[in-house]
């Protein structure tokens, strides 16, 4: 078994690029019970070094692979019955941000089912993509300092299963902009989220964004919302950002527009 890294955007193989610095192979029978876990390091990735599987071990296997595990998140499953259903991934609590998640970070992920074809030797190969969604929010109509707003962002998922789909559980993540160069307050980098449910509609999945101003050691809410102005609920999707501009009127009324850009490219703002 080869394990193979593609970037979702384009395609391209980028197994060498050191893109990938770890990954977990998860490796169920066809009972779906958890044979073994085998762990690749940074340096056999790159090195196409392959991954022995024993035929005698299961009629048939499923492999659950991510790539890019952190502290930021949690692995749950492995002393519990050992079986697929069970396994998930949830992100830990920030550690500076009390009541708020981590972020998972630039997590990669694929599966794979392997029948097994008798005695004959065999090669295959797992391919893993950039599993989680970008999200990038431009405020305008603030005032500095920027060290006086933050963003709460409430998600409809804590994390996934272990064939990729998302899980039910609420989380929540909190995060300083900065103002750029047109005095717009700005998500400090694209935040890695969990994305939405491909198909769901956005009034049962969807994210809120709230912004909040620290004033006299009190959290005072200025604004929040889900959707934009046309009803179109802020839905995330896995290897893409969703750009989202908040536009804060005089009459405490919002202006709010979403576009969708591939995984590396941050919409600019400039007419909407």
């Amino acid at each position: 078994m080869y394990v193979k890294v593609v970037d979702i955007l384009n395609g391209q193989d980028i197994t060498e690029s050191g893109a990938l610095e770890n990954a977990c192979l998860y490796i169920f029978d066809q009972n779906e019970l958890l044979l073994k876990i085998v762990y690749i390091s940074a340096s056999q990735i790159a090195a196409r070094e392959p991954v022995v599987l024993h035929k005698k071990e299961a009629e048939s296997i499923f492999i659950s692979a991510w790539g890019n595990l952190t502290d930021k998140v949690s692995i749950s499953g492995e002393n519990g019955s050992g079986k697929l259903k069970d396994f998930t991934l949830s992100l830990l609590p920030d550690k500076e941000n009390k009541n708020y998640d981590s972020a998972p970070g630039n997590l990669f992920f694929g599966t794979k089912q392997i029948v097994s074809q008798g005695n004959a030797n065999s090669s295959d190969e797992i391919i893993l993509t950039q599993k989680n969604a970008k999200l990038h929010i431009t405020v305008r109509g603030l005032e500095n300092p920027e060290d006086n707003y933050y963003f709460k962002i409430v998600n409809s998922h804590n994390g996934y299963n272990f064939t990729g789909f998302p899980t039910s559980k609420t989380s929540q993540l909190k995060d300083s902009g900065v103002f750029n160069s047109n005095s717009d307050y700005v998500s400090g980098q694209p935040h890695l989220l969990i994305h939405s449910v491909p198909g769901i509609p956005g009034d049962d999945d969807n994210i809120w964004v709230y912004i909040y101003r620290e004033q006299a050691g009190q959290d005072i809410e200025i604004a929040y919302t889900n959707n934009d102005n046309s009803g179109n609920y802020i839905q995330l999707i896995s290897g893409q950002t969703t750009n989202v501009l908040i536009e804060l009127k005089t009459n405490g009324l919002l202006n709010v527009f979403i576009k969708t850009t591939p995984w590396d490219k941050i919409y600019q703002w400039e007419e909407y």
